[in-house]
């Protein structure tokens, strides 16, 4: 494969297209691409069977940011915190709160 593509490679750089090229390189891409699924399929073998896990109490589960536990009252945009706004003045630290304001007051489309 590897004289194969140095042969393509070498035609490409003279500018030698034709659709026999066009062919063969294909061809290869074909051949490399089977080459990678094959290896993937060995790789898979050497891992052993797949195991599945049923989810249990102990996984923690997702809480939004605004602290509610349903997903309809959860904000889609979170505002930015004290961290983030601190650099702004008062009148820009309001524009950036009504902005995400508005923004999760939104009907979605």
């Amino acid at each position: 494969m590897a004289r194969e593509m140095r042969d393509i490679a070498a035609q490409l750089d003279r500018g030698k297209v034709d659709p026999e090229l066009l062919q063969r390189q294909q061809q290869l891409f074909h051949r490399m691409l089977d080459a990678g699924l094959a290896m993937e399929k060995e790789e898979r073998e050497d891992q052993g069977k797949r195991e599945s896990k049923s989810a249990d109490q102990s996984q923690q589960t997702f809480t939004p940011l605004n602290g509610s536990a349903s997903g309809k009252t959860a904000l889609p945009y979170g505002a930015p915190d004290w961290n983030q706004l601190r650099t702004l003045t008062a009148d820009e630290r309001q524009a950036v709160l009504d902005y995400f304001s508005k923004l999760n007051s939104a009907t979605p489309p």
